[in-house]
């Protein structure tokens, strides 16, 4: 995931076209970018983005079994640990692109990533979601860079 391994390289001098997290100054993506990697990472795996654009589906793989009943259970076993591997792959792959997805407060337009927010936001006591560290505003995920950001 390429994509995702350029943002590490972001810094607080990024322009406004590459948004920042205004409290761990990582590189954030927007929600359409997140949705995009979704379909990169169901296309590498071969599976598919679910419905709700929330995760990936990965096909299950029904071993071709030949032979005694020996070899059978073996070949089980390899295509179970295979796809648990490929499940945790897939696991990993999901979390750390929903992690760098930013949100942009709606009151003072700062950006944060969504491990800041899971990690450490206060609850904003309307919208149940999390508040902005800067002014205590609600929070949306967007899809594009912002002024400022």
């Amino acid at each position: 995931m390429d994509w995702l391994g350029r943002l590490k390289g972001r810094s607080h001098s990024a322009t406004p076209t590459a948004p920042v997290c205004g409290r761990c100054g990582s590189g954030v993506i927007t929600n359409l970018e997140r949705i995009e990697g979704l379909h990169r990472i169901a296309k590498e795996l071969g599976g598919t983005v679910d419905e709700k654009k929330t995760g990936v589906n990965l096909p299950s793989r029904l071993a071709n079994v030949k032979g005694s009943l020996l070899d059978a259970a073996e070949q089980m076993k390899t295509s179970a640990e295979r796809t648990a591997a490929r499940s945790e792959e897939l696991k990993q792959k999901l979390k750390e692109n929903a992690s760098r997805c930013g949100f942009r407060c709606k009151e003072c337009g700062k950006v944060y990533c969504m491990t800041c927010l899971s990690n450490y936001a206060q609850p904003h006591p309307v919208s149940r979601g999390k508040a902005c560290f800067a002014c205590g505003g609600s929070l949306a995920a967007f899809d594009g860079p912002t002024a400022g950001s």
